[in-house]
């Protein structure tokens, strides 16, 4: 099924960064999730400093104490490619204004974003959205 026509599977919709402003690596808030897979849309609207670089992982745990990767951003991502990295390499760092979008598959109870930021006062202006499906 193409991703234009899921609307009517969407079960959960959360914003986990609005427009954030964010100068040092950090851990999102745990998030409850009730599904499997999800799609997380990421838009860098700003990025300034000196060779600034981001990486954003998925995190998953069944308790919310014990945290497992479960996928990368790749910069790769651009222009809606579904790339899955299963660890973070070169290629994951995010260093310009972009937009990345990434299917999410066995997502656990809990989720999070894994913030690693990365260069000399560097600033990334972050939107960051998970949509959850049956």
């Amino acid at each position: 099924m193409p991703l234009d026509d899921m609307s009517g599977l969407v079960k959960q919709s959360l914003t986990i960064y609005d427009a954030a402003v964010k100068t040092a690596s950090e851990n999102s808030e745990a998030n409850v999730n009730f599904y499997k897979t999800g799609l997380l849309e990421i838009d860098i609207t700003a990025v300034s400093g000196t060779t600034p670089t981001l990486v954003v992982e998925v995190e998953t745990s069944e308790d919310g104490t014990t945290w497992f990767h479960n996928t990368t951003v790749t910069d790769k991502e651009r222009q809606g490619s579904l790339t899955r990295l299963t660890a973070p390499t070169d290629e994951a760092k995010i260093t310009t204004v972009s937009k990345h979008i990434t299917w999410l598959e066995k997502l656990s109870k809990y989720y999070r974003l894994a913030l690693t930021i990365a260069g000399t006062t560097p600033s990334f202006t972050i939107t960051a959205k998970v949509t959850s499906y049956a």
